[in-house]
């Protein structure tokens, strides 16, 4: 529904007096909105920071202290792909490799492809 909508619901229930509330209430979410957008890019920026000096430090107790819960939402958000997963984006990099010249078309890939069990040597 939209503002207007919302808010002539709220004028049938008795909830706003008159127009002026309206627009007040109108003007007041608008500079709610706004305001929140203007600080979107100062709370990336801090947590941009807070990240990497963490990285930096995690090594320190206190900063695997203040880590562990976001580490502990991460095990339950996350799990390592299956088999079937992990072809599929091997797949997709090989095709975007092809088209943007990095390996040949005909190139058989087959035998480099590192087994998804092994991901010690996928990245070596």
């Amino acid at each position: 529904p939209s503002m207007d909508t919302v808010f002539m619901a709220g004028d049938r229930l008795g909830l706003l007096a008159n127009a002026e509330q309206v627009e007040a209430v109108q003007q007041m979410f608008l500079f709610r909105f706004l305001e929140h957008l203007a600080v979107i890019p100062l709370v990336a920026g801090i947590a941009y920071e807070v990240t990497k000096i963490a990285g930096k430090y995690r090594h320190i107790p206190l900063v695997m202290g203040l880590l562990a819960p976001g580490m502990a939402t991460q095990l339950l958000t996350t799990r390592e792909p299956d088999n079937s997963q992990v072809e599929v984006a091997l797949a997709a990099l090989l095709s975007v490799l092809e088209a943007e010249g990095h390996i040949a078309d005909d190139t058989d890939v087959s035998q480099d492809v590192p087994d998804a069990l092994e991901p010690a040597v996928a990245i070596a």
